[in-house]
């Protein structure tokens, strides 16, 4: 038996900071910040029937994974020099 899998996970917080006036603008320190998280995992396994009567049946077996696991984070201050929040999650 072979079975492979893959998940992940994305979670994104906007920080939202101080807020100053400058004459006539308003100026935010406001920043993006990204965690992800993905497991590949591949699974090799062999079973077979050990013992049998009319009310069941005993199977045994044994199987391998394998995990191939990967995290990481990005924080993006976020201002109006065109930065995008999108950098922060590649």
């Amino acid at each position: 038996m072979l079975d492979a899998s893959i998940s992940a996970v994305v979670k994104g917080r906007l920080l939202a900071g101080q807020i100053t006036r400058s004459g006539t603008e308003l100026v935010a320190s406001t920043s993006f910040y990204a965690q992800t998280a993905t497991d590949l995992n591949v699974g090799l396994g062999y079973s077979q029937s050990m013992w049998e009567n009319s009310h069941g049946m005993l199977v045994g077996g044994a199987k391998a994974n394998i995990h191939q696991i990967s995290m990481g984070r990005a924080l993006v201050r976020l201002d109006d020099k065109n930065n995008d929040a999108g950098d922060a999650i590649s």
